[in-house]
Formats: C-alpha cells, structure tokens, sequence
C-alpha cells in the first residue's frame, strides 16, 4: 500500500514553513485577493499577510476567524453562512 507524501506548508511569502499555530486564522476571500493569493491553495503567516496587505489585518472585518489575546479561537457571527465556510464544508 502506497503512503500518501504529506504536504508540508511553507509561507508563499517569507518561504518559511508554517505549522499549526500560524494557522488559526482564516481571511475573509477579498482580503486573501488583495494580499496577492488566488483561490483557496496557499499559505501565509498572518504577519506576512498583514505585510503584503501594507497594514494590520482588522478582526471581523479582515478575519473570519482568529485567536484571542487569551489563545482562544474565535469567530464572527456570519462565519457559518460565509462564501469561505461553505466551500469548505460541502453545504454549497
């Protein structure tokens, strides 16, 4: 039986790899766009994503989800009816 290869993801900004705690957050998708990533493939830091946007990323507005000052991960009222959940969760 053949092993899937695991993907590792690397930041396609600052080329270093990103592991579970850079991943706590998810852009809403014109902020993705306006930090240069297309579709729904790609990695970014949120710093790197704040740099390639020229300023800070705004929870709610910015962000979908994120984590709290007290590492708690949190989310916006609309998450679950937003274009981003949808297309990941198979309720198109």
């Amino acid at each position: 039986m053949l092993k899937k290869k695991k993907r590792i993801p690397i930041c396609d900004h600052c080329q270093k790899l990103v592991d579970g705690s850079d991943l706590l957050y998810i852009a809403r998708g014109e902020v993705w766009r306006a930090a240069g990533m297309t579709g729904w493939l790609g990695w970014l830091h949120l710093p790197c994503m704040e740099e390639r946007l020229g300023r800070k990323a705004e929870i709610e507005k910015d962000l979908l989800v994120w984590v709290d000052e007290k590492s708690m991960v949190k989310a916006c009222k609309e998450y679950l009816i937003s274009p981003e959940f949808l297309h990941h969760s198979g309720f198109r």
